[in-house]
């Protein structure tokens, strides 16, 4: 999951191909429950939840 990275709003895997849509769906919902499940909602590990998930809806609603 590390290999993907995000570039004007779209996600690239580790060959640097454009990952679809419905892939992205599923690997956006899959790290939103391991950060609910992982990371507290306060303190320093609330702010990185917050930033990473703004980051992830904003690539997301963009498309």
């Amino acid at each position: 999951m590390f290999a993907r990275i995000f570039k004007n709003c779209k996600w690239y895997d580790a060959n640097g191909n454009v990952i679809p849509q419905d892939k992205r769906n599923v690997i956006h919902k899959q790290v939103q429950k391991e950060l609910d499940d992982e990371l507290h909602d306060s303190g320093f590990e609330g702010f990185i939840k917050r930033f990473v998930l703004n980051i992830m809806n904003k690539s997301v609603v963009e498309e």
